[in-house]
Formats: C-alpha cells, sequence, structure tokens
C-alpha cells in the first residue's frame, strides 16, 4: 500500500467533509434559531441533533466505507437501531412532564419507540435468515424514518427546523447503508449536481427571504444534507475500491492466483486462521512457531485485508509520523509499514520468521528498487541500536513475550522510541492470543522508559487511543 497516496486521500476528504459537515450544521443552526414555534429546551435538544448530525456525516462514510465487510454497514445499522430506541426514550421522557396529555404523549413515545425496534428486529431476523446481507433494509429504514417525522411534526411539534433534522437523519442512514455500488462516482455524479444546485437555490432564499428563513434554511439543510452525503459515500467508496485494486493486483503478481481468487480470500482468511488454530491447538513455542511459518500465506490476505480498513489506514499514518532515524520493524508481516518508512528515506530492519510473508515484503521490496531495508533471517543478527522500534501485532502471539520485550529494549538507542501493542487474550476472531501473566507496563517502567502518547491519549486516531497501543521513550 501506497501511504503517501493515502495521505493525499485521507487530507482531501478532512477538507471535503468538515467542510461539508460545517455547512450542514450552520445550515441547522439558522433553521433552529430563526423558529418562534418551538420553547427553548426544544431548541437545546435540536441543536444537540444537529452537532451529533454533522459529527456523523464527516465520519460514517469514511467508517463505513473504507472496508471489505460487504455487510458491515447494515449490521451497523441494526446496533445503532437499538441504541436510537434509547436515545428517544430518553429524549422524549423530559418533554411528557408537565405536559397537558401526559399519558397519550407517553403512549405515543412508547409507540414510537416500539416501531423503531420492531423494524430493527425484522432487520434483524433476515439477515440472520439469508446469510447475507438483507436487500431492502435501508428503504424499510428510510420509509419508517420518514413516516415518523411526519407523524411527530403533524401531530405534536410543528416545526420545520424538527422535520428537517428527522429527514437528514432519515437521508443520511439510506445514503451510508444502501448497496456500496451506488455510491460510484458514475451514478452518483448527477444526484450530487442535482442536490448541490437545489442547496444553493434555497441557500439564495434563505438569505433573502426574511419572513420564511426558518423554512429556507431547513430546505437548504436537506438539499445540503443529501449532496454532502452522496459526495463523501463516493468519494470514500471510489477511495476503497482503487486502493483494494491496488493490493489485489500485487498479491496476484507475487502469488499467480486469479483476481477474483485473492479478493475471495482476503474476506476468508481471518476465519480460516482461526479454525486452524482451534484444529490444531499447538501450546509449546516451537509448535507455535511451525503453526505461523505453516499459515504464512494465509496472513499475506490477513493483513492485507486488515490494512484496507480506514481506521488502520489513520493508524498507521499517526504512526509513521513517530518514527526517527534507525528504525528496526520487529513482527513486520508484510512489510506494509516497513517499506514505507524506506521509502520515506529510514534506514531500516524488517524481521519476522520465515514464510511467505516474509518472502512477499522481500520481493516487494526488490520490486520497488529499495535498498535502504534489510532483511536478517534470525534475531541474533540485528545488529547496532535503533532510535526507533515497532513491534505491532507481535507480543500476543508469542508464548514467551518478556523475553522479546528484553530484546527489543536493549536494541534500543537513547532517547529512542518503542511503539508496540500488547492486546493480550483470546478472542472469537483470534484465539491465537495468547495471554501471558506479564505486565508490559510494569516492565518498561523498570527498564528506565516513559510512556510517551501524550496528546494522543485523548486526540489521537481511535486505534492509537486504545489502551493496548503503546508509545514509550527511553529516558536516555
Amino acid at each position: 500500500m501506497n501511504y503517501a497516496e493515502q495521505a493525499q486521500r485521507l487530507r482531501l476528504y478532512r477538507i471535503i467533509g468538515g467542510s461539508s459537515a460545517a455547512l450542514v450544521l450552520a445550515l441547522n443552526m439558522l433553521s433552529i434559531y430563526f423558529e418562534r414555534g418551538p420553547k427553548t429546551a426544544e431548541k437545546i435538544v435540536f441543536a444537540a441533533l444537529a452537532v451529533a448530525l454533522a459529527s456523523a456525516i464527516y465520519y460514517l462514510p469514511f467508517y463505513l466505507n473504507l472496508t471489505t465487510e460487504e455487510e458491515k454497514r447494515l449490521r451497523w445499522a441494526v446496533k445503532f437501531r437499538w441504541a436510537a430506541c434509547g436515545i428517544i426514550a430518553v429524549v422524549g421522557a423530559p418533554f411528557i412532564v408537565g405536559a397537558t396529555h401526559r399519558h397519550q404523549l407517553a403512549l405515543a413515545l412508547l409507540g414510537t419507540v416500539a416501531t423503531v425496534a420492531a423494524v430493527n428486529l425484522l432487520v434483524r431476523t433476515q439477515l440472520k435468515k439469508r446469510q447475507k446481507a438483507f436487500r431492502f433494509a435501508p428503504q424499510t429504514y428510510l420509509l419508517t424514518d420518514t413516516a415518523l417525522a411526519l407523524i411527530w411534526t403533524w401531530w405534536k411539534i410543528e416545526s420545520s427546523a424538527f422535520l428537517s433534522l428527522a429527514l437528514q437523519w432519515a437521508s443520511l442512514f439510506y445514503i451510508v447503508t444502501a448497496e456500496p455500488a451506488r455510491a460510484a462516482w458514475a451514478r452518483a455524479r448527477q444526484r450530487i449536481i442535482v442536490f448541490a444546485v437545489a442547496a444553493a437555490a434555497t441557500l439564495a432564499l434563505t438569505i433573502t427571504a426574511a419572513p420564511d428563513r426558518s423554512l429556507f434554511a431547513a430546505c437548504a439543510a436537506v438539499t445540503t444534507c443529501l449532496c454532502a452525503g452522496e459526495l463523501l459515500a463516493a468519494f470514500t467508496f471510489d477511495w476503497h475500491v482503487k486502493t483494494r485494486a491496488r493490493v489485489v493486483a500485487e498479491i496476484v503478481a507475487f502469488t499467480g492466483e486469479a483476481h477474483e481468487r485473492v479478493r475471495r480470500r482476503l474476506l476468508e482468511a481471518s476465519s480460516a486462521l482461526a479454525a486452524n488454530w482451534r484444529r490444531d491447538q499447538p501450546s509449546s513455542p516451537e509448535e507455535i512457531a511451525a503453526w505461523y511459518r505453516r499459515n504464512s500465506c494465509l496472513y499475506i490476505y490477513d493483513l492485507a485485508n486488515f490494512h484496507l480498513y480506514g481506521k488502520h489506514i489513520r493508524f498507521t499514518l499517526e504512526l509513521l509520523k513517530l518514527a526517527r532515524g534507525r528504525v528496526l520493524d520487529y513482527g513486520a508481516g508484510i512489510g506494509d509499514l516497513a517499506l514505507e518508512l524506506a521509502r520515506r528515506g529510514h534506514a531500516v530492519v524488517y524481521f519476522d520468521l520465515e514464510g511467505d510473508a516474509r518472502s512477499f515484503a522481500m520481493w516487494r521490496a526488490k520490486g520497488e528498487g529499495l535498498i535502504n531495508i534489510d532483511f536478517p533471517a534470525e534475531q541474533r543478527r540485528i545488529g547496532g541500536t535503533f532510535e526507533t522500534i515497532y513491534a505491532l501485532d507481535v507480543l500476543e502471539h508469542l508464548p514467551d513475550p518478556e523475553e522479546t520485550l528484553r530484546f527489543l529494549v536493549s536494541k534500543l538507542a537513547p532517547r529512542g522510541r518503542l511503539i508496540l501493542t500488547a492486546p493480550f487474550g483470546a478472542t472469537e476472531a483470534h484465539p491465537m492470543h495468547l495471554a501471558p501473566t506479564f505486565d508490559v507496563r510494569r516492565f518498561l517502567d523498570e527498564h528506565g522508559l516513559r510512556e510517551a502518547k501524550g496528546w494522543r491519549k485523548w486526540f489521537g486516531p481511535a486505534m492509537i487511543r486504545r489502551r493496548h497501543v503503546l508509545i514509550y521513550q527511553r529516558a536516555n
């Protein structure tokens, strides 16, 4: 994967996504501000929904489209719907207290929650029955949301700002959960142009039509949300398709397999590795090492697939910023990180077990003509010290992680950085993750290293904020 290109794509997405979300938020705030009917408490709730909507516009296309999991969108939709039931109940409950027709309002709120839950249960059941994405789930959600929004607006709320926000949530939900092909540039371009023209027209009316500014601002917000959703969905889908095509082509060139088989194995590798581990049950260090060598080919597909996820792309781009000087990538897998560091001019040492994944990394380095990366076959041949050491997704696979960590610390230069992950403990997807009684943080503290994650604990990419991702620095 070319991370320079990924960084460019991410910068462009931030510009487009941030601008779109800010514009939609501003229009919604104008609609709420100019509207005379709702009370202050209702306006505060509307404003909170507008902020949440702007965040969703920016985040969801990136999260749901940069992935190879075709059913991820609908699985996420089902989970979000359960949360939405609770949100509707919590937000609506305070308005029942003191209302003239409390019992009638309570029944209406209960009916709304029950309707959302019933539709969600139907979609969930269909997904389980068919073992694939329920084709009409996005349309079902859209019709339900629109109907509920219209009923509440007509019956009780009587607010154009509320109706606008509800329709924006419904339309965004539909755009990000619909079939990915719908978001392709060729099919989305016409819709984007139509929504952009409509947004511009209604925005002009918002500015000029003083008596009806709230209504026109609400209409402008809807059309702008539609335009932003379509634009960002198409952008991220195109981004993912092009990146995946290059990854597949590279694996095809190395393995000689057909494109369709490579694409299928990208999706199947993770479950195949988990099944192989449960079947073989390696226990001794020798058996574990032999198991990884036998399954090294599957790791080409598993790691390549994992690296296509939007969250992992952001994570890797942040890790690349931490590199300085001579670098050791320990347990480097297919070499994505090590090769990118070499492209950026670092002297790099790649280390991993003998196997297909290591051969793939060496083949890629040779094909690119990278001469500043070494591939020692044995740990004892790793010479010198390093200003930066990466050990990502390594320690949890080792029967004795303390011995390996001791070696890595011994190779760290004064003021050098050690970046590692330690997600100990088996999971359903990763039964090969071991759970040794070993405190990594305490070990590093005792050996003179200090935590250096800093602001990234709170404001870094999602993956780097996780507790099992450690960034430590040697004091001297």
